[in-house]
């Protein structure tokens, strides 16, 4: 009689990604990314440089009111959150990752509703890093046994 290996099974013994290399890369990768976005966000705030956009209005929202926190843009404050998740990963500070991806997927969270439905436009750059905090989120709790 054969054994049918369930998803668990099958997933561990053919998948790279399940490996404590692969997955530390992928996320000290994909940290990597979410600060060069936010690089890119800031470069264009202050230097008032129109955003290259490919969907939405990114002028409109990163004009908005909302774009700035106590002040700051947040695409700094943006650029700080992707370098502290970085040394997170880097260091394998575990507790400390957990808190900022959760708090990251909270407030991305509350600035994407802000575009939907109070800015009413989106920002092509605010949807990657949305996506790329999702991917960090997806791919620490996923593989969160093996760190």
């Amino acid at each position: 009689m054969t054994k049918l290996l369930t998803i668990k099974d099958f997933v561990n013994s053919h998948s790279r990604v399940l490996n404590k290399k692969n997955t530390r890369t992928a996320l000290l990768t994909l940290s990597v990314v979410g600060v060069l976005i936010s690089m890119y966000l800031v470069y264009a705030k202050y230097t008032n440089n129109p955003l290259i956009c490919g969907f939405g209005d990114c002028g409109k929202v990163q004009s908005s009111i909302y774009s700035d926190l106590l002040g700051i843009p947040v695409s700094v404050w943006g650029a700080f959150y992707y370098l502290f998740l970085f040394l997170c990963f880097f260091k394998n500070y575990r507790g400390a990752a957990v808190l900022g991806i959760l708090w990251g997927l909270g407030f991305s969270s509350y600035l994407t509703f802000l575009e939907v439905f109070v800015i009413e436009a989106i920002c092509m750059w605010c949807v990657f890093s949305f996506v790329n905090i999702v991917l960090i989120s997806v791919t620490y709790f996923a593989h969160e046994k093996i760190l």
